[in-house]
């Protein structure tokens, strides 16, 4: 048990340090045997929520395949079921957070897909390998003036870590090129 008014950016839960396991029981959709985030937003920004309420968030990866040719009805139940089993593990460290919940929204890789039309809900880009890492990721400025790429599928990596990164590197092109100059 851990007291979650300590977490700061979040907390990972893992299950056992065998990632090889866990990687195997993320391909077979066995999410319970997977590592679990739970984060709370209101200590990294303290104004970021209404007075009175937090914004926590939980999240486990899961294989966009195995939730591509789900019917619907199917894919409802998986969704419920994911999201009871999330909310248990949060209750962990929020013994009454069940019901203090008074807004929920669970995304899957289907809602990754529908909202940013990534394949199979990616959220991190490329899968790192020797010939889609780093430098062998799009770079920021194109061919074409005035357009420029930033995010998870770009140089310099995927990721939260590599997309700021990469809208930093961006923004620093985009200033120079308007302004002449890096902004300070």
């Amino acid at each position: 048990m851990f007291r979650f008014d300590r977490i700061y950016r979040g907390r990972f839960i893992q299950p056992s340090y065998d990632f090889d396991e866990q990687w195997e029981a993320l391909q077979r959709g066995n999410y319970r045997e997977c590592g679990v985030a739970l984060c709370n937003h209101n200590i990294a920004d303290p104004d970021h929520h209404p007075k009175g309420r937090s914004i926590i968030h939980s999240t486990i990866l899961a294989d966009g395949r195995l939730w591509a040719d789900l019917d619907e009805a199917a894919y409802r139940e998986k969704k419920r079921e994911v999201e009871t089993y999330l909310i248990d593990r949060l209750t962990e460290a929020i013994p009454d957070a069940r019901d203090r919940i008074e807004i929920c929204e669970t995304g899957t890789p289907r809602t990754m897909t529908r909202y940013s039309r990534n394949p199979l809900g990616t959220i991190y880009g490329y899968s790192s390998t020797v010939t889609s890492h780093s430098i062998h990721r799009p770079q920021p400025r194109t061919s074409v003036p005035g357009l420029y790429l930033a995010g998870a599928w770009t140089f310099p990596a995927a990721g939260f870590q590599g997309t700021i990164a990469s809208g930093l590197n961006t923004a620093r092109l985009v200033a120079e090129d308007i302004e002449g100059g890096a902004p300070q």
